[in-house]
């Protein structure tokens, strides 16, 4: 065979092996947690639960796919990874290089963590403004609710974080830490106009989709435009406002 046509082989077999893009399919099956690992929601599990599952059916709509929804425990999610039975999962696993050696991430659609509180006259408009302080945290919360202060901050500890509140307000004390979700219940309600929060956050814990390394990139890309999209929009807030939850996403004012 000559040199030319032994060419020409090698060519044709090296034009059918490129590899292609894969198309986006018309069908995925996405598993929810029968219970949240790795973020603390206070009580509103089902509020966003029930968030994520009508967050994923507008995606599905926007990029005319079907999403099946199937509740699972989190501990069965890489096994049914593995299997094929489902192509991608809800979950508050956190992104770190550990992680991502499993899993490919979205961009988070739900976020939480711990934020300083103030009063409404304070003059600190971020977490980097305050540099000496003293600042009250609630013990029945643990050590965890402390992550990400600073080291030149007085912690106090309250049993009672009510009264911890109040010593806010009257200027005992510059702040006070809570996880985001509390303190806008609190900023929504019973100190309406009183209290202030601090943005950034001091730690965040993010509720995104997965899938496992490598696989089903299009459902990625996919949902990541679809809820930029939606980010953009009023329909976001909106769809929080629903089942009464706040995201530190959500274009809202302290």
């Amino acid at each position: 065979m000559s040199r030319a046509r032994i060419l020409v082989l090698f060519l044709l077999l090296l034009s059918g092996c490129t590899w292609k893009k894969p198309e986006p399919r018309s069908y995925y099956i996405v598993a929810y947690p029968d219970h949240w690992h790795n973020i603390r929601l206070y009580g509103t599990e089902q509020s966003v639960t029930g968030f994520s599952s009508d967050l994923i059916y507008a995606i599905a709509k926007e990029a005319n796919v079907n999403i099946r929804l199937v509740m699972a425990n989190p501990d069965s999610f890489a096994a049914l990874l593995d299997s094929g039975e489902i192509d991608g999962i809800l979950t508050a696993i956190p992104v770190n290089s550990i992680t991502e050696k499993f899993y490919d991430f979205t961009k988070p659609y739900f976020v939480s963590g711990n934020v300083v509180i103030v009063r409404s006259s304070s003059p600190y408009q971020s977490p980097d403004d305050i540099q000496t302080a003293e600042i009250a945290y609630d013990r029945a919360e643990g050590l965890d609710i402390i992550q990400g202060a600073k080291f030149s901050w007085l912690l106090r500890p309250y049993d009672n974080p009510f009264r911890a509140i109040e010593d806010v307000l009257d200027g005992q004390i510059d702040g006070m830490i809570l996880n985001y979700i509390n303190a806008s219940r609190l900023q929504q309600s019973l100190y309406r106009s009183k209290l202030r929060i601090l943005l950034p956050a001091l730690t965040t814990h993010n509720i995104r989709l997965a899938v496992r390394q490598g696989q089903n990139h299009e459902l990625i890309e996919l949902f990541n435009n679809s809820v930029t999209k939606f980010m953009d929009s009023s329909k976001y807030t909106e769809l929080l406002q629903y089942w009464g939850i706040q995201s530190q996403l959500s274009p809202k004012k302290n």
